[in-house]
């Protein structure tokens, strides 16, 4: 249960990474 949250941590932290990217350049 909390390696699967773990995972989800780390997916949702990469989207929000490549959003700001994104929206910065």
């Amino acid at each position: 249960m909390t390696l699967l949250l773990g995972c989800y941590l780390m997916v949702i932290i990469m989207l929000l990474k490549v959003f700001a990217l994104l929206q910065n350049g």
